[in-house]
């Protein structure tokens, strides 16, 4: 230290040694940096036991498809030491879990915010619904719930599945379910066979979506927003 500061600390004597000025000085100063440091580990310490366990996320079937990664690595970078648990749950659970405290957070497509929980909306969704080229929607500029009402209806067992039997719900009717699956191959083939339509709803994440040939894409208009919350 006496080198790196370039003066004496120390007066050698053959009794032992004695702090020159500069020697005090410096012990004054090393006190405060070493007890700042001593809080800093003290906080972190803290921090790090504040930020243990397990944070369980509840999400409706098909939103992880919906979701980016970035945000969840950025959790992971930012809190080590706490697990994160994603969970996809059929039948819209997502609100009862978290009101159950089966869950911490709910990550859910909803049309109206709920009073008794703390709601924050992540990004406004796009619907569509995708009806074969011969189809008599195919004309149309934008659907609407009721333009539904007398159709076959083909539903993705996903987000999509619960956002439009909402939808339905709010016009005071059920939708004429054709066939409700997840895989969308067989969906693909009712619509290239013009057996019904397939509603569906997206974010912007998804960029140029490809259709199978005869397929087009109609936008869908809600009397309400769409949004991922």
């Amino acid at each position: 230290i006496e080198e790196e500061l370039g003066a004496p600390l120390f007066v050698r004597t053959r009794s032992g040694l004695m702090p020159t000025k500069e020697g005090r000085a410096v012990y004054e100063r090393f006190k405060r940096i070493l007890g700042e440091y001593d809080a800093l580990q003290a906080e972190m310490e803290e921090r790090i036991a504040q930020h243990k366990g397990t944070l369980r996320v509840m999400m409706d079937m098909g939103i992880p498809q919906m979701l980016t990664q970035e945000p969840m690595l950025t959790f992971r970078a930012k809190y080590p030491e706490i697990e994160l648990v994603m969970e996809e749950h059929r039948e819209h659970n997502c609100k009862r879990l978290v009101g159950e405290n089966e869950g911490d957070v709910g990550i859910t497509i909803c049309t109206r915010m709920d009073s008794r929980m703390n709601c924050t909306p992540i990004c406004l969704l796009r619907a569509e619904v995708l009806v074969n080229e011969r189809h008599s929607l195919a004309n149309h500029s934008f659907v609407t719930v009721e333009n539904l009402q007398q159709e076959k209806i083909l539903l993705r067992e996903n987000a999509s599945y619960y956002t439009f039997f909402r939808e339905y719900a709010d016009a005071g009717s059920v939708p004429n379910v054709l066939v409700s699956i997840s895989e969308p191959k067989t969906i693909q083939s009712y619509l290239q066979n013009n057996f019904g339509v397939c509603p569906i709803v997206y974010t912007d994440k998804r960029k140029n979506p490809k259709y199978p040939p005869g397929v087009l894409a109609i936008p869908y208009q809600s009397k309400r927003q769409i949004l991922l919350t």
